[in-house]
């Protein structure tokens, strides 16, 4: 019964914060962009260039062990991991 009664309020506060944050979602965004900005500079300036050499670096260890499938993978994300950025804001800039 202890139990029971620590979880109903548990229960109703997360229910609560979850309306309250759901209806302030998607209002303006500007909150993170600041954030954002640092972010898609850095993984398409000098530290995504570092984080994809180093991609490829673990890729070839990878292969080297045997692991083909995590080599590839690796490799892929190594390339194409300044372009992310990008993508991510062509997706969701878009303007219908």
């Amino acid at each position: 019964m202890k139990k029971l009664s620590f979880v109903v309020p548990a229960l109703i506060l997360v229910g609560v914060f979850t309306v309250v944050t759901t209806t302030f979602a998607g209002t303006s965004g500007s909150e993170l962009s600041t954030l954002w900005n640092e972010i898609s500079g850095g993984l398409q300036g000098f530290w995504g260039k570092l984080i994809g050499i180093l991609f490829v670096g673990f890729a070839l260890v990878a292969a080297k062990g045997g692991n083909m499938l995590m080599a590839f993978a690796m490799f892929i994300l190594g390339m194409v991991i300044a372009t992310i950025p990008g993508i991510l804001d062509a997706r969701y800039t878009l303007l219908f």
